[in-house]
């Protein structure tokens, strides 16, 4: 291992980062920490330099990630939904949605009432209305309201938080409407930076004047790294079909341009018949080559997968400098140590792990599996060339997705199977047609337009094939196959497996392999029981900010989704970002009984995406109507699939596993409505029994229609737990209600911004019952079993 010192001193420095990302200590006692564990090395290892420097690495990683995650943000000064006057900078193309529009800006000063105040901070700006479309470098000035970015804290989620803070994002700016932001002139970024950007949007300009738009950003994203300008459902098509590698400029785009940079080079000097007698040409040739790849990495953003294949292009041409073999598993790991040097929280983020595991992947998979493909020699010298290809291209494609199979079933939640006949017929297209021809046309452009434009058709004509090639695979039925989200052991599993079959010829790894697959055994047999056998009801309340899901599984292992959570405008989609990975991690694909209290957009928008893309069996409609469209596509949906609805006020009361299911309201829909009662007080209202013990779920009911529930059933309301309804607000959980339900147990479904109020939580105080909030507790977990309430 210490032959090559960059891979344990890689690991331990990324280990460090994890157990500071785990255990979230503060600053001093970070600190305190590292310090104790250097002491304590020099002393037990005496000084010895490997062991030394290992611990050290450790420390370091565990150092810098508690420096780079406690920085203070804007909100961490001013506080949440304060509205101030930001002043910035546009860094990078807005993405337009209808009147969505989102970005991400420099900010560098703020100014509140009358102060003035210097700032500076990358944000993710929300434009809600009439959007504007600055360009990239535009200086402009705006009112508008600060948040944190929001995680949610369920089991298989995503954190957000974190990922944007190793984009360098602190913090969230939420402008209402576009008229507010006044361009105020140009950034003053350095002769540098201002070249870089000038180059970059030159190219843009040049791609959107001669191309339409949706092949202008999807090439811009080939020549200057603008993946996130692409629209949100092209990008979704590129994932299916595992092309999505191809948008991200990464060791395909900077290899092809180093081998036209050092190819071009060699070329010039042997233009003169002298200059190879007196040089080494090749030597020579991996200076500029070198430049060039700088230079692209540059005006591609420097993007993290750009700038782990360009430290490894210049790694490679280092070792033919001064004439020595390449390592790449070393360069790899350089490459990490570079990047996670600079952002510790780097490590966090889709793209470094993506980027840097495919290559793992194909660094230590490909050998083996091109040994197992590569059987057939042809002996035509054609033949052979166009087999060879086929097949160390079906390798790599193998290796890395071999490897990439669990990221992908966290992050993306699919398997793409065309992946590899589609990887091999793209290759070549974008290595000998597109990127050549686009890198081309994006130089020339700059004093030959027209030349330029002719190696734009080139590319644009390669761009309508590839786009071609994935439509027509998207037509194939099951193209991709949605698979569970794995966990930590389910994924150390799969690896350890993976490489024990990869290298099962060498002894040791025959002794292990029987082991883990026994393991895999023992851990499936123990998942079908607690599924299928567990005499326990388990309801799960999700953390869906402001809004409500509940997750119900039975004893019988049937389980029920009581709403889906969302937000206003549906700008951020709650069924595919949080409820769908939440089921999925949970190994659940298929939903018996899909239940929506009330159609308000807090509840409804979630559900959606679960009708669309999950096994629906019953659906409990709610008795009041909306006109909301969101509302009426889910119904069209699960009428379209043939799923059974009914309205679940008219059930009575149901037994599903042993499970007491009664709908106390609304009982008489028609003389409450006219009454008088809003949507919210027509919210269906469920109490679960099951071995003696009681669950309420009452929807938004306000405090009128709580007297009503009180009124009607009067001590038939008691329940151990309560989840609280209308997420805490003011309005609602009267006091009176509270004494007639006397739970142990209360739950507040809430985001802590608007709700709960402060008045709320003193009445629920004075009744002694516990308190859980998913704001701060995240998803909250209620087990139900014959010894009482977990």
């Amino acid at each position: 291992m210490f032959k090559r010192p960059l891979i344990p001193i890689t690991l331990s420095y990324i280990c460090g980062i994890v157990t500071a990302y785990s255990l979230k200590p503060g600053i001093f006692l970070g600190i305190s920490l590292v310090f104790i564990i250097i002491c304590l090395s020099l002393v037990l290892f005496r000084f010895q330099l490997k062991a030394v420097s290992v611990l050290l690495f450790y420390c370091l990683g565990y150092l810098f990630f508690i420096l780079a995650n406690n920085s203070v943000s804007l909100p961490d000064l001013l506080g949440e939904r304060q509205k101030v006057v930001v002043e910035g900078v546009v860094l990078d193309v807005p993405r337009i949605e209808g009147d969505y529009e989102s970005f991400t800006m420099m900010v560098e000063a703020i100014e509140i009432g009358t102060r003035y105040l210097p700032f500076r901070e990358k944000a993710k700006v929300s434009v809600f209305k009439n959007p504007i479309c600055l360009r990239v470098g535009t200086r402009f000035r705006s009112l508008s309201d600060i948040r944190r970015f929001r995680t949610f804290k369920n089991p298989g989620s995503y954190d957000y938080e974190i990922v944007r803070k190793s984009y360098g994002m602190g913090f969230r700016v939420n402008i209402s409407d576009g008229r507010y932001i006044i361009p105020i002139g140009k950034a003053d970024w350095g002769f540098i930076r201002g070249s870089i950007e000038g180059v970059r949007d030159h190219i843009r300009t040049f791609l959107k004047r001669n191309l339409p738009q949706e092949d202008a950003e999807l090439l811009s994203a080939f020549a200057v790294g603008d993946k996130y300008a692409i629209k949100r459902d092209v990008r979704e098509k590129f994932n299916r079909v595992g092309l999505a590698h191809l948008l991200a400029v990464s060791g395909l785009h900077i290899g092809l341009i180093g081998f036209i940079g050092f190819k071009l080079s060699i070329w010039l000097m042997l233009r003169s018949k002298r200059l190879p007698l007196v040089i080494h040409i090749k030597k020579i040739a991996t200076i500029p080559t070198a430049i060039l790849i700088l230079c692209y990495c540059a005006i591609s953003g420097f993007q993290i997968s750009a700038i782990r294949a360009t430290i490894m292009a210049i790694v490679y041409l280092f070792s033919i400098l001064i004439e020595r073999d390449n390592d790449l598993l070393s360069s790899l790991c350089l490459s990490a140590l570079i990047i996670l040097f600079i952002n510790p929280l780097s490590l966090f983020s889709v793209s470094f792990q993506l980027s840097f595991v495919a290559v793992l992947g194909i660094i230590l998979f490909f050998p083996s599996i091109y040994r197992l493909l590569n059987f057939r020699r042809s002996k035509s010298r054609t033949l052979k060339k166009m087999s060879e290809y086929t097949w160390a291209t079906a390798s790599i494609t193998i290796s890395a997705h071999l490897a990439l199979l669990p990221l992908l079933l966290r992050y993306f939640h699919e398997m793409p199977l065309l992946s590899i006949p589609l990887n091999i017929l793209s290759m070549p297209l974008l290595g000998i047609f597109l990127i050549p021809s686009l890198f081309l046309s994006s130089l020339f452009s700059f004093f030959y337009p027209k030349l330029a434009t002719l190696f734009l058709m080139i590319s644009q004509g390669s761009l309508k094939i590839l786009c071609h090639i994935m439509e027509l695979s998207l037509s194939i039925p099951h193209c991709s196959l949605n698979l569970f989200i794995p966990n930590g052991f389910e994924i150390a599993l799969y690896y350890g497996i993976l490489i024990t079959l990869l290298y099962l010829r060498r002894p040791y790894f025959r002794f292990i392999f029987p082991s883990l697959m026994l393991i895999t055994c023992l851990y499936i047999a123990g998942g079908l029981y607690r599924t299928y056998k567990s005499p326990k009801l388990r309801l799960t309340f999700l953390d869906v900010g402001h809004g409500s899901s509940v997750f119900i599984r039975f004893p019988d292992a049937k389980n029920m989704l009581i709403d889906g959570g969302g937000m206003y405008q549906n700008i951020f989609d709650m069924g595919k970002n949080v409820i769908a990975p939440f089921l999925l991690y949970s190994k659940v694909r298929n939903i018996h009984f899909m239940v929506l209290t009330h159609p308000q957009q807090d509840h409804t928008n979630g559900l959606l995406y679960i009708a669309k893309n999950f096994s629906i069996h019953t659906f409990w409609k709610p008795p009041t109507y909306s006109k909301d469209p969101i509302y009426l596509d889910l119904i069209n949906t699960l009428r379209s699939k043939g799923v059974d609805i009914i309205y679940g006020n008219s059930i009575g009361s149901v037994h599903i596993g042993g499970v007491n299911i009664r709908c106390l309201h609304p009982l008489h829909y028609k003389f409450l409505k006219r009454a008088g009662l809003g949507i919210n007080d027509l919210s269906m209202v469920f109490k679960f029994t099951y071995m003696d013990r009681s669950i309420l779920i009452p929807g938004d009911i306000s405090k009128r229609a709580e007297l009503l529930l009180c009124k009607r059933y009067g001590n038939a309301l008691r329940s151990d737990v309560l989840l609280i309804p209308h997420h805490g607000s003011r309005g609602s959980c009267s006091m009176e209600f509270l004494n007639t339900v006397r739970p142990k147990i209360c739950i507040i479904s809430c985001d802590g911004r608007r709700f709960p109020h402060i008045e709320t939580i003193r009445r629920i105080r004075k009744i002694g019952a516990s308190i859980y909030r998913t704001d701060k507790d995240g998803a909250i977990t209620i087990t139900i079993d014959g010894k009482g309430i977990d």
